[in-house]
């Protein structure tokens, strides 16, 4: 990712995010199916 480090499992209130590149003001989430039951929290 041309020199940018992305770090696992960061909390940024009030979520905890799978994968943050706080350079590139990045996130990723991949927990697939589980945020399906919670819509609203999401």
């Amino acid at each position: 990712m041309a020199g940018y480090k992305l770090r696992r499992q960061v909390v940024i209130e009030p979520y905890i995010v799978d994968f943050v590149c706080l350079e590139a003001k990045l996130i990723v989430e991949a927990d697939g199916g589980k945020h399906l039951e919670q819509v609203e929290d999401d």
